[in-house]
């Protein structure tokens, strides 16, 4: 097993966020998998580290800007610097999301997402990956009640 180091550049390399904050997809993503401190599963043209981690999605329009139903609550299972697998209930109704990942100061960081694909479980419900397209302008609560919202 090799170690995820924060030198690898996402497919999304160099997109800043669109609120002007010079924030890229490579930095959110960087601190997200520095929080989880963990090994990295295998070595990949993109490093994946298992991320075991309570993701928030907002479903959004094509547009990527405009909300497409409530918040759900997923549970990670992978995160590289180009994008995120996760499960989940549910199937669902778009393939744009903004994920809301915790990052390494624990604040909730909003990426747009495109999901790739999405399996069916052998234990039940779905598995789902996703790629990361950019920061997002989508303001989502920084104080999430994690256990109140409902799981997909």
């Amino acid at each position: 097993m090799t170690e995820m180091t924060t030198a690898e550049a996402p497919a999304a390399a160099g997109r800043k966020s669109p609120r002007g904050s010079g924030t890229s997809c490579e930095d959110v993503v960087a601190s997200v998998m520095l929080s989880v401190g963990r090994k990295a599963v295998e070595n990949r043209r993109w490093t994946r580290q298992p991320y075991e981690e309570a993701v928030l999605l907002q479903p959004v329009e094509t547009d990527g800007e405009t909300p497409a139903g409530q918040p759900v609550i997923v549970r990670g299972l992978d995160i590289s610097m180009a994008g995120l697998s996760f499960a989940h209930e549910k199937p669902f109704r778009t393939n744009q999301f903004v994920a809301g990942l915790r990052d390494s100061f624990g604040h909730v960081q909003p990426l747009l997402v495109t999901l790739r694909w999405t399996r069916l479980a052998v234990e039940g419900g779905y598995v789902s990956g996703g790629r990361f397209v950019s920061p997002s302008a989508i303001a989502l609560p920084e104080h999430v009640d994690w256990e109140r919202l409902a799981s997909a």
